[in-house]
């Protein structure tokens, strides 16, 4: 059945120009949001500009809505919000989002001023930003050069949190029948990023954390095809339109995640990858992995976190993300994996899910730390990534033991 799906997902894609007669760019997680996000397409009559009385109003929001490579607008016609600028303003960014919903631009706006004022820049690669209850899972696509946010991140009351989640991610059942799972978290405190989405109510402080996270993403994935020394450089032809601008760099292996320091190098894990995040059906090796292997192909590889097996785009912005939420908001990160007693075990209630294993703080890992910098010397500058790197210097990578306690993970 999941071969079905990804069999009918991939087929969607080449259709919408993602392929490889029409695209050198290869189909991702990305492009498959794009896809399962169609409803949202359907009912651009939802989306209103925050200010729908700038003179290009209609072109901006019409350029969002690009499905396709024949659909996707020039440059000149919505142009990246860094172009031309040295620094961004809350204001330059909220000029060109878009949202379902007026209350989202305010939990939106409080969100960015708590957010440090350099790291606004990284909205400079970005042609627009998209908020809306139709679209889950979030994503950014070259196609347009905007990002969507899923309006599950923005709630404060149970009414909108009822408005805003309406359906599942498709992910969620991938790779169940593997004698593993994961989970990984963001720690400050001792209190996870994720405990807000269990409150009844939260405030714009307490879901701060969790939708910084997801910018920093997804601007990690614009930032990877439109870097600003790119954008702001003569090489950028703003007569071409997103998809033959990412095209092309595509062609010439000038996109980042292209050329990483260092590849990932755990053949399980990458196959495993396809399995977990690609809905692929696993093979029997894949069965057979248990979750001790998994623990120490992952500790001696140099992925910052298990998404990282997904794609290289995937991998860059896992290290993006990473780096700054610990740079920028002090909070550590851990992966730890369950172990079954076999493939396809069913899971009973109240499950105690035993750990077989996991580490604290990967992006500490010198090997890690050597490709953070890389990324971020193109995304900004050496003296920016020197100082990123350069605040690890009192984080420490630790491995998680074997049935370790996990109300104790945090000591470790």
């Amino acid at each position: 059945m999941k071969n079905t799906i990804v069999i009918i997902l991939l087929s969607l894609v080449f259709s919408f120009g993602c392929s490889k007669k029409s695209s050198s760019i290869p189909a991702d997680h990305n492009d498959e949001a794009l896809i399962l996000n169609a409803d949202f397409y359907q009912h651009p009559e939802e989306i209103k500009m925050y200010n729908s009385w700038q003179a290009n109003a209609e072109t901006i929001k019409k350029c969002a809505f690009a499905q396709t490579a024949k659909d996707s607008c020039s440059i000149k016609d919505s142009p990246l919000i860094g172009i031309g600028k040295s620094n961004l303003s809350v204001e330059d960014i909220l000029n060109k989002t878009m949202t379902s919903n007026p209350i989202y631009i305010d939990t939106f706006r409080a969100v960015l001023n708590s957010m440090p004022k350099e790291s606004l820049m990284m909205f400079g690669s970005v042609n627009a930003v998209v908020i809306s209850e139709r679209i889950l899972p979030s994503y950014y696509t070259y196609q347009s050069g905007a990002i969507y946010l899923s309006a599950s991140y923005f709630w404060k009351t149970p009414e909108e949190k009822a408005a805003a989640t309406p359906k599942r991610d498709f992910r969620e059942s991938f790779g169940v029948t593997l004698q593993f799972t994961e989970t990984s978290d963001y720690v400050k405190n001792q209190k996870s990023i994720y405990q807000s989405s269990r409150a009844k109510y939260r405030t714009n402080a307490e879901l701060g954390p969790m939708l910084i996270r997801l910018i920093f993403h997804e601007l990690a994935h614009a930032n990877d095809f439109f870097p600003k020394n790119f954008y702001n450089s003569n090489d950028l032809d703003i007569s071409k339109s997103y998809y033959e601008t990412t095209d092309a760099r595509w062609e010439k292996e000038q996109v980042i995640s292209q050329k990483l320091k260092s590849n990932l190098k755990s053949d399980i894990m990458l196959k495993l990858g396809e399995v977990l995040f690609q809905g692929a059906d696993p093979t029997k090796r894949d069965l057979d992995t248990t979750a001790y292997v998994v623990v120490e192909e992952f500790k001696n590889d140099v992925a910052s976190d298990i998404y990282a097996y997904s794609t290289p785009r995937e991998d860059l912005a896992m290290l993006v993300e990473k780096n700054l939420m610990y740079f920028y908001l002090n909070y550590t990160s851990y992966t730890v994996f369950i172990k079954y007693p076999h493939a396809n075990f069913e899971i009973p209630e109240n499950y105690t899910y035993p750990i077989a294993g996991g580490i604290k703080n990967k992006i500490a890992d010198p090997r890690i730390k050597e490709r953070t910098r890389d990324v971020l010397e193109h995304f900004f500058d050496v003296n920016f990534a020197e100082r990123v790197i350069g605040s690890l210097d009192d984080l420490k990578s630790t491995d998680i033991p074997e049935d370790a306690d996990w109300d104790k993970i945090e000591q470790y």
